[in-house]
């Protein structure tokens, strides 16, 4: 087994560290994984991943699945499927509970019935979006990026969203990305993200850091990142509280291949025909 083989294998068992919010209520976002180097790729060339990472302040481990296909001219289309597992573990409610009417409700003895309730935590959200390169040179590139993403899930401090209650989510996103060697690049994203509907408080959701891109062969790669991260809740009517959020760092870590032009310039140079 030689050098790299046992990197890839290391970096592979990467453990991800997130911090955790008291009873935390969100609405989900569209895309938590930080992204990857913002490199253009042309029509019908593109990549996919299969992101592993932390929902920094919320408790949610996170498995992201993802493709970037280019369209045109530093255009790409990018999708994603944000599954989020939530640690539950302390986070349930035992409440009074009431009947239709609003009213408590009682045993045959007169006492009153208590009932446990999952404050709910786990998402799924689908998103879909584009991709510009605003800088698509050898070694610097910029990318901005805009989606949106529909979905279900979050939580809420003392109920459990509807898992058939739509959420909704947008995003806007700026990646810088520094390619220092043919086989490393640097890439630093910041992410705004806006999501809620009528059961879950609209949330607003950012991210700033950076990550390490290294390419093992022109077609494989895997990626490695950290980032601060964080959420604000508002009008959480259920507790009559005004908002709720967490921050903390978020660490996450991808593999992915590429198809097509898949990076050029790692490919062997061809001998020119005499």
């Amino acid at each position: 087994m030689n050098t790299r083989t046992i990197y890839f294998f290391v970096m592979s068992c990467f453990v991800l560290v997130t911090t955790v919010a008291c009873n935390p209520s969100y609405a989900p976002p569209a895309r938590l994984g930080i992204g990857g180097m913002p490199e253009a790729y042309s029509r019908g060339s593109g990549e996919a991943r299969v992101h592993l990472g932390g929902a920094g302040g919320t408790g949610v481990l996170l498995l992201e699945p993802g493709t970037r296909v280019g369209v045109g001219h530093r255009v790409e289309i990018e999708t994603g499927v944000a599954l989020g597992l939530h640690n539950r573990e302390g986070e349930d409610l035992t409440r009074t509970k009431k009947d239709e009417n609003g009213n408590n409700v009682t045993d045959s003895s007169g006492k009153t019935v208590q009932e446990t309730i999952d404050r709910g935590g786990s998402f799924t959200m689908p998103s879909v979006g584009v991709r510009y390169q605003l800088v698509d040179h050898r070694i610097v590139s910029l990318g901005l990026s805009a989606g949106v993403g529909v979905g279900w899930g979050g939580a809420i401090h003392n109920a459990q969203p509807s898992k058939s209650s739509v959420t909704g989510s947008g995003y806007l996103g700026l990646d810088l990305g520094v390619r220092a060697h043919h086989m490393v690049g640097l890439y630093f994203p910041v992410r705004v993200q806006v999501s809620g509907n009528a059961g879950v408080p609209t949330t607003v959701w950012w991210q700033t850091g950076g990550g390490l891109s290294i390419d093992w062969t022109p077609w494989a790669f895997t990626t490695a990142e950290v980032a601060y991260a964080g959420y604000r809740s508002f009008g959480i009517t259920t507790r009559g509280d005004d908002d709720d959020g967490a921050h903390g760092v978020q660490f996450g870590f991808a593999l992915g291949f590429r198809w097509g032009d898949a990076k050029p310039s790692l490919l062997p140079k061809s001998n020119p025909t005499p």
